[in-house]
């Protein structure tokens, strides 16, 4: 059936599509690096997205809940150890769970946008290659490295 004139379209919700000139990270790649890498990792790749599409407000939002996350995970780590969590391992978890928290986030803000970039036929950076690129970077760094890059920010306010 068709629309009639009288009644207003709904596209609010739906950014006009704009193909990037390099492939994208879809919104489950930013998942899984969310959960690989933190947040401050998976606003990196969403930074990509969001400067390869030329969109200011989806890079500044990108921006703002990547900064909240990489901060996030610091504050919850010396929130828990000042309440007297001995277990390192839990307070890495607890902030994991947040990082995953924060991705799904930023998939839900990216879907839109990569969806219209892949409707035009845009390149998109494939699943597989990049949770193994995201599992051999976890092995790569140093881990005073990763866990600043999770956003274990305290590190360096100590020697």
């Amino acid at each position: 059936m068709t629309q009639g004139l009288d009644q207003p379209l709904r596209l609010r919700r739906f950014p006009d599509g704009r193909k990037g000139r390099l492939p994208l990270a879809t919104p489950v790649v930013l998942g899984y690096s969310s959960l690989l890498l933190g947040a401050g990792g998976a606003a990196l790749l969403g930074l990509w997205n969001a400067a390869l599409l030329r969109r200011p407000w989806l890079f500044l939002w990108t921006l703002l809940l990547g900064a909240a996350g990489w901060f996030g995970f610091g504050a919850m780590a010396v929130a828990l150890l000042g309440a007297g969590v001995q277990t390192p391992q839990l307070v890495l978890l607890a902030g994991r769970l947040a990082g995953i928290g924060f991705g799904i986030a930023l998939a839900a803000l990216h879907a839109r946008h990569v969806r219209g970039h892949v409707f035009l036929d845009g390149a998109v950076i494939p699943i597989l290659p990049a949770v193994i690129a995201g599992f051999a970077l976890q092995y790569l760094l140093a881990p005073r490295v990763m866990l600043a890059v999770q956003g274990l920010w305290p590190l360096f306010l100590t020697k």
